[in-house]
């Protein structure tokens, strides 16, 4: 294809190289990947979301390369507002997860803190954090690639 995105995936699978390989295998020759993810210490709340490991930038960036795909672009984000909602919802755990990840519907405080949290990312930074995204590019002279099995 084109474009893949593989957003807040990667963390969960069990086997991720075989998840890696098979990306790469679907992006095109001259197709990209555009590849989201969490780094750092993996707290209570993101173990309950079924997150199995945290990814470091550089490691990332390589086991991409050794698949072929040329990383065009590479980011760490949400500092420090991501941080310091990993760290709350740490805190609060019992609270979050009455309120938030047990029910089926959100309540309006709980959407009015979402929102608050939404605009004050818009002015976090693009350099730290432990957010991770990946844009990388297969070369246009790669032959076909196989199909995942």
């Amino acid at each position: 294809a084109d474009l893949f995105l593989c957003s807040e995936v990667i963390e969960h699978v069990p086997d991720d190289a075989v998840l890696l390989d098979n990306l790469s295998r679907l992006v095109k020759p001259g197709g990209h990947l555009l590849l989201t993810t969490q780094s750092g210490e993996i707290r209570r709340t993101e173990k309950f979301r079924g997150h199995l490991r945290h990814y470091d930038l550089d490691p990332l960036c390589s086991a991409l390369a050794s698949r072929g795909l040329r990383v065009t672009a590479r980011l760490r984000c949400g500092w420090p507002l991501l941080d310091l909602q990993k760290i709350l919802a740490e805190r609060f755990f019992a609270q979050v997860q009455a309120l938030i990840l047990d029910r089926e519907g959100v309540s309006l405080g709980t959407r009015l803190i979402f929102a608050l949290f939404y605009h004050a990312y818009k002015v976090c930074s693009y350099r730290r954090g432990p957010q991770l995204l990946v844009f990388a590019q297969r070369s246009a002279e790669d032959g076909p690639r196989r199909a995942a099995p």
